[in-house]
């Protein structure tokens, strides 16, 4: 009789924790692949660490962290965040012109397309173009203005 019961109470206390849904405050922990409208993926965790983050607390982009929300242990889900809600909108006015020999003075080695400077204020930017007179840095992050679809599956959650 006692095993029984102990069987039932383990039986209840599995389908309890396996229909829990995801709440703000929630320690989620997920796998995740991310493709750009085109179709390639541009992040997974496939092969890798699963994601882990608290929902609600900001520590991904908006619209992953409202996609979570009511999902439970074992749930798939693929949903697009439009760009306003993943890196936000492309901004023509973060691409700035500079002297190119500034920026070669103070970075101290050569400078080409896809080279990443930093400002003195910490900001991060990739060289689009450079010769001999101006260098253009986009300060844009690289997925901004894209709409980003996810396909995600819960694979656990600490309340």
């Amino acid at each position: 009789m006692k095993k029984t019961l102990l069987l039932i109470s383990a039986i209840l206390v599995l389908g309890c924790t396996q229909n829990l849904m995801i709440k703000a405050g929630d320690n989620v922990t997920l796998d995740y692949v991310g493709r750009l409208s085109n179709g390639s993926i541009f992040d997974t965790s496939e092969g890798g660490t699963p994601l882990s983050f608290t929902a609600g607390n900001g520590e991904v982009i908006k619209g992953f962290d409202d996609a979570v929300i009511g999902m439970s242990v074992g749930e798939e889900k693929i949903f697009t965040i439009p760009a306003a809600d993943a890196y936000g909108e492309y901004n023509p006015e973060f691409v700035i012109s500079y002297n190119t020999s500034d920026i070669l003075e103070a970075v101290q080695q050569e400078i080409y397309e896809g080279f990443y400077v930093q400002t003195m204020e910490g900001y991060i930017g990739q060289v689009t173009s450079t010769n001999e007179n101006e260098t253009l840095v986009d300060f844009n992050h690289p997925l901004a203005g894209k709409d980003l679809t996810f396909t995600i599956r819960i694979i656990g959650i600490n309340t």
